[in-house]
């Protein structure tokens, strides 16, 4: 079964998000914010406006990420607060 969800990204005063199409998974998600943390990266599920960060401090080039039957999509926008 397939889900579909929006993943923020934290790192220091940062944040950024995404939304992630794909199988739906405990283990591969648990995987994942490993990784993430070991790059100094906290992932969870919802917006960056949900963790407080309140505007857009630059938007950057849109970019696409496959891996293993996931899509992540990531609209440019960094967030501060």
């Amino acid at each position: 079964m397939n889900g579909n969800w929006l993943v923020d990204a934290v790192q220091g005063a940062y944040c950024s998000q995404m939304n992630v199409s794909g199988p739906t998974n405990k283990k591969a998600w648990a995987e994942v914010k490993s990784f993430a943390q070991e790059k100094g990266v906290v992932l969870s599920l919802g917006s960056c406006e949900s963790q407080g960060y309140d505007h857009v401090v630059a938007n950057l080039a849109p970019k696409t990420f496959s891996k293993d039957g996931y899509v992540a999509k990531w609209n440019g926008q960094l967030w501060a607060k």
